[in-house]
């Protein structure tokens, strides 16, 4: 069973995991949630109430577990802003902070607990470019310099073919990265 933050009315709300840039877009494994058919749950474990249809569900897993992902995304995106102008030896700009804080909001908003690490490269105009080439799926992802977000999916296994532009809009990216 999974519950989509999406699809909870919440009653209270809490601190959610930092990882979940957006809200609306995590996924709480079973373990997460424990279902009561009282009002109120006892012991004082609850982070999150919520009802949905008649059943108040509760919340009780008060540590969020950074997911498998993170850490070595951060590590890599962290090295590559500290390169400098030049870093090719073409003349590449920096990495600009837009770019980097794109990124961040964007893998929050897409990725789950469980998805497989990104490839994090630079960009010589100072962006950053997120990779992943598995299960027949070549996936990059483009944060420019001023931050907008481009996506090109491609491969035998890539649910639609498709480039586009995802700033405003990054449900198809976390769909494809959904099936990584």
């Amino acid at each position: 069973m999974s519950i989509s933050l999406r699809d909870c009315q919440f009653v209270a709300s809490a601190a959610e995991p930092p990882w979940l840039g957006c809200a609306g877009t995590g996924v709480l494994a079973d373990g997460d949630v424990h279902t009561y058919r009282t009002s109120s749950a006892q012991g004082g474990e609850a982070l999150l109430t919520g009802e949905d249809q008649g059943v108040e569900w509760v919340i009780i897993n008060q540590s969020w577990p950074e997911p498998a992902w993170m850490v070595p995304a951060k590590q890599a995106i962290e090295r590559l802003t500290q390169l400098p102008a030049g870093w090719d030896s073409y003349g590449a700009r920096r990495i600009q902070a837009s770019a980097v804080k794109a990124v961040f909001e964007l893998l929050g908003c897409t990725m789950q607990r469980h998805s497989p690490v990104p490839a994090v490269v630079p960009t010589a105009t100072g962006g950053l470019q997120l990779e992943w080439h598995t299960g027949g799926i070549d996936l990059e992802v483009e944060a420019t310099p001023d931050g907008t977000i481009l996506m090109f999916c491609d491969g035998t296994s890539c649910p639609t073919p498709q480039e586009r532009e995802i700033t405003q809009d990054p449900t198809p990216l976390a769909q494809v990265i959904a099936t990584l």
